[in-house]
């Protein structure tokens, strides 16, 4: 009976994220724990797992229906490959990232491919094609791919007073109507191992990344990149690659023939 009542005691000091987390397995047919993305986000506590089968979903993204993201949450690909799970949006006429994270923290997505996003309605002044951040602290993007997004501002992503670290991501083949077509930053974002080459931006500023506001900073650590391709109006870019081996050169152009790091 006493180790019954420590045991007791011991489950109610757990934090909920511990106590009771679930996963949820969803996939493309409809037939898992949950019908889709949306529902299982909607459905998930606080420390629970939404682990996606291999295929595509076909999420739309509106005002109603984006995958707005919780606290305390991981959503992942079933084989950690973004190969394996593609979320695509289908270009929608209507506004909308396919992820949407405002004022959480603690998430991490890994192994998914964001497509298809699109959030330049200028009229509700959308911005994210792929995702929206923010006022979020803690959030991990690992092994993701965003491509074939589209913004207003940051068609792969958008983030404002949020901290938010990716690694092992490739952000290509995005599109922004203004400024950042891979990514428009105004917080703090931590970029490790990542591919950010070949988006667009409208007005030609910061194709690859643009980033604003003074507290605002983006460290590049052995990614390929072409930092002509950013434009800071203000803010930080640090370029840290003194530990990823043998460094070529990087944004010299010679006519069509372009060199860049790694």
């Amino acid at each position: 009976m006493r180790n019954f009542l420590f045991v007791y005691l011991l489950i109610l000091l757990l934090p909920a994220s511990q106590a009771g987390a679930v996963t949820w397995n969803v996939n493309p047919g409809g037939t898992g724990d949950a019908p889709t993305i949306l529902a299982a986000i909607d459905s998930c506590g606080a420390g629970d797992v939404i682990e996606l089968a291999c295929g595509t979903y076909h999420e739309s993204t509106t005002l109603t229906t984006m995958l707005t993201l919780k606290s305390d949450l991981t959503l992942r690909s079933a084989a950690g490959d973004p190969a394996c799970v593609t979320i695509d949006a289908q270009q929608p006429t209507d506004w909308g990232s396919v992820l949407f994270l405002d004022g959480i923290s603690n998430v991490l997505i890994q192994g998914l491919t964001i497509t298809g996003g699109h959030a330049v309605d200028v009229f509700l002044s959308s911005n994210g094609g792929g995702a929206y951040i923010h006022s979020c602290q803690n959030i991990r993007f690992e092994d993701c791919v965003f491509t074939s997004n589209r913004g207003r501002v940051g068609g792969g992503l958008y983030v404002t007073d949020s901290e938010v670290w990716l690694e092992g991501c490739e952000i290509s083949g995005n599109e922004a109507l203004v400024t950042g077509g891979g990514i428009g930053l105004g917080g703090s974002v931590q970029i490790t191992d990542c591919l950010i080459l070949d988006n667009t931006a409208g007005h030609g500023l910061g194709p690859d990344g643009s980033i604003w506001g003074a507290a605002s900073s983006c460290v590049l650590t052995c990614c390929e990149k072409d930092i002509d391709q950013w434009h800071v109006y203000e803010g930080g870019l640090l370029v840290q690659d003194e530990d990823c081996g043998t460094v070529a050169m990087e944004g010299v152009d010679w006519t069509d023939l372009k060199a860049y790091y790694r």
